[in-house]
């Protein structure tokens, strides 16, 4: 078994670990300017999607982008529905989507 695949996997339950768990409280001051939460998203979902493009070679780019659009959405589903504390954010999801995104555009541009 190809281990990006392994990696995709122990990922995506890293993410879900996350979801589940109360936000990280930030102290006050410079950092309360900056949208340290969905750069965290960015981040996340950008490495999820290289993961995956290594893992799953044979799937083009387009089903890459929605398999981890769709996890985003269903963690942010899991948030509202199930996790005290945690919320159910749009902006949460368009940063993982423009994550998913830059992390396809990287990979391809390393590899190639």
């Amino acid at each position: 078994m190809n281990v990006f695949k392994i990696l995709t996997a122990v990922w995506c339950l890293l993410i879900l670990y996350l979801s589940w768990n109360p936000g990280i409280q930030v102290p006050e001051g410079f950092w309360d300017n900056l949208p340290l939460d969905k750069i965290g998203h960015f981040g996340i979902y950008s490495i999820l999607a290289m993961i995956a493009s290594r893992g799953f070679t044979k799937w083009n780019n387009k089903l890459i982008f929605l398999l981890c659009t769709a996890y985003g959405i269903s963690m942010e589903l899991l948030q509202y529905a199930f996790f005290p504390g945690r919320y159910f954010e749009w902006l949460d999801i368009l940063a993982n989507s423009l994550g998913a995104i830059a992390g396809i555009i990287l990979i391809k541009k390393l590899i190639t």
